[in-house]
C-alpha cells in the first residue's frame, strides 16, 4: 500500500510538471497545483482500481514487499503521452514562451521613458538561447524565430493598448480589470483576452509562419496587417463571477516565490541598463518611480563611487575610513524613496542585496551594463518575497525599522553586513 502511493504521487508530480513544462519536480508549494492537476490522488480508495482487495490486504506478500497490481497496471507519465500530443504542447510551451516574454517587453517599457527597441534587442539573444536549451531536452519545440517573437510583442502591446481608456466614463470598458498593467499576469492576461496562442494564423500563413526567412529576420505578415488595438472579449452577465479571479490572478507578479526564466530575466535587466542610459543628471535622484530607477540609484550611490578592487592599504587608519565611507553612502542610499521601495526593511533589502553583489564580482562593476548582466537577479523586483512572507514585508515593524527575513536567510558579505551589524 505504501509504495502504491508513492509511486501514483510520482506520476502526479511528473504529469502535472510535464503539463506546466518545469523541467524538475513540483516543489512543496505547488503541492496545490498538483492535487488540482490529479484529483485522484484525493480518493482514499484509489488502490481499488489497481489491486483486489484479497491481495493488497490479506495477501502476506503484499505486507513485506511490493506486488504488482491484479487488475490493471500502474499509469505512467510518460507513457500516456502520445506523439501527436507532443507535437501540440511544444506548440503551445513554444507559444507561451514567446507570450510571457512579449509581456514582460511592455510591462518593461509602458507607462515609462524606456526605450522599447533597445530593450527588445539586448534581449532577444537570452531569448534564443532559453529556447536552444528548451530544444535540447524538448527537441519537438520549433526553432527560435525573429518573427514570432515580434509578432507577440506587437499582438500584447496591442492589448495593452486596448486597456487604456480614452476617457474616465470608458474605464468600465476593461470588463472588470481596473489594475495597472504591470501588475499583469500571463494567466490574466490570456483570461482577459481569451488568448489560445495561435492567434498568429489569423495573419500569417503557416508556411510563411515557420520559414526560414521568418527565423532569420521579421517578415511581414501575408494575410492581413498586424493589430494596432485587440478586441477584449466581454464578459457575459452569467460570467461576472470571473472578474474577480481575473483580478486575483493577477497579483501573482507580486506574490511568486521563484525566479523569472532566463528570458523573463534579461528584459528586466535591459529595462535597468535602458534606465541608467536615460539618466541625465549627474547626481543620483533618490525618488524612484519604478524599480530600475532604484537600482540605477542603488548603483550609482553604493557601487560606481566605492573602490571595489583589491585594497592595497590594510591598516586601521584606512579600514577605518573605508567603513566611515560606506557608512556614508548608505545612509544617502536610504534617502531613497517612491512606490518601488516602502519602509525600512524593504530599502534596507535592497541595499544589502547591492553590496552583496558588488562584493562578488569584483573587477565587473565598471559600468551598470557589466554589474547587471553578472547581478540578473537584481532586476527581479519581486525578489523580496523570496525572503520575506508578504505579512512579514508589509508588517508595521517592518516599515519602520529593519526586520531579519522570515523565510530564508539573506546571502552574507562583508560590506553587506556592515550596515546589519549596528
Amino acid at each position: 500500500m505504501t509504495v502504491f502511493w508513492l509511486n501514483y504521487l510520482q506520476y502526479a508530480m511528473t504529469s502535472y510538471a510535464q503539463h506546466r513544462y518545469l523541467g524538475t519536480l513540483p516543489s512543496r508549494e505547488d503541492f496545490a497545483e498538483v492535487l488540482l492537476h490529479t484529483p485522484d490522488v484525493m480518493d482514499s480508495g484509489l488502490w481499488k482500481r489497481y489491486y483486489g482487495r484479497e491481495l493488497m490486504l490479506f495477501n502476506p506478500r503484499a505486507r513485506e514487499s511490493w506486488v504488482s497490481p491484479d487488475i490493471q497496471a500502474l499509469p505512467c507519465s510518460v507513457n500516456s503521452i502520445q506523439s501527436g500530443e507532443l507535437l501540440e504542447d511544444a506548440s503551445q510551451m513554444e507559444s507561451s514562451l514567446l507570450i510571457k516574454f512579449a509581456l514582460k517587453i511592455v510591462q518593461s517599457t509602458s507607462s515609462t521613458n524606456l526605450r522599447r527597441g533597445a530593450i527588445i534587442k539586448q534581449s532577444l539573444s537570452p531569448l534564443q538561447t532559453s529556447i536552444i536549451r528548451m530544444r535540447a531536452s524538448k527537441p519537438t519545440i520549433p526553432p527560435y524565430s525573429d518573427t514570432k517573437a515580434y509578432f507577440w510583442i506587437q499582438f500584447v502591446h496591442a492589448a495593452y493598448e486596448a486597456l487604456q481608456p480614452a476617457s474616465a466614463k470608458d474605464v468600465s470598458r476593461t470588463t472588470g480589470w481596473h489594475g495597472h498593467m504591470n501588475t499583469l499576469t500571463f494567466p490574466a492576461f490570456q483570461a482577459l483576452f481569451d488568448v489560445a496562442g495561435d492567434e498568429w494564423r489569423s495573419y500569417y500563413s503557416q508556411p510563411l509562419w515557420d520559414s526560414i526567412e521568418a527565423r532569420i529576420k521579421f517578415v511581414s505578415p501575408d494575410k492581413r496587417r498586424l493589430p494596432n488595438l485587440i478586441s477584449m472579449p466581454p464578459l457575459p452577465a452569467e460570467s461576472k463571477s470571473h472578474a474577480p479571479m481575473v483580478r486575483k490572478s493577477s497579483l501573482g507578479i507580486s506574490m511568486t516565490k521563484k525566479m523569472p526564466s532566463p528570458a523573463s530575466l534579461s528584459v528586466m535587466v535591459a529595462a535597468v541598463c535602458d534606465a541608467a542610459a536615460l539618466s541625465e543628471s549627474d547626481s543620483p535622484d533618490p525618488d524612484v518611480k519604478t524599480h530600475a530607477d532604484l537600482i540605477v540609484f542603488l548603483y550609482d550611490t553604493l557601487v560606481a563611487q566605492i573602490p571595489t578592487g583589491p585594497v592595497s592599504d590594510d591598516s586601521l587608519a584606512a579600514m577605518t575610513k573605508r567603513r566611515r565611507d560606506l557608512r556614508r553612502r548608505v545612509d544617502e542610499a536610504l534617502r531613497v524613496s517612491g512606490p518601488s521601495v516602502e519602509g525600512a526593511t524593504h530599502k534596507m533589502f535592497w541595499i544589502q542585496q547591492v553590496l552583496v553583489a558588488a562584493e562578488q564580482v569584483e573587477g565587473s562593476c565598471s559600468s551598470i551594463d557589466s554589474f547587471m548582466n553578472s547581478n540578473p537577479h537584481l532586476a527581479y523586483k519581486g525578489l523580496p518575497l523570496m525572503y520575506y512572507s508578504e505579512r512579514a514585508l508589509r508588517s508595521r515593524q517592518a516599515m519602520e525599522v529593519y526586520v531579519p527575513p522570515d523565510r530564508r536567510a539573506l546571502p552574507n558579505g562583508s560590506r553587506g553586513l556592515v550596515m546589519l551589524e549596528d
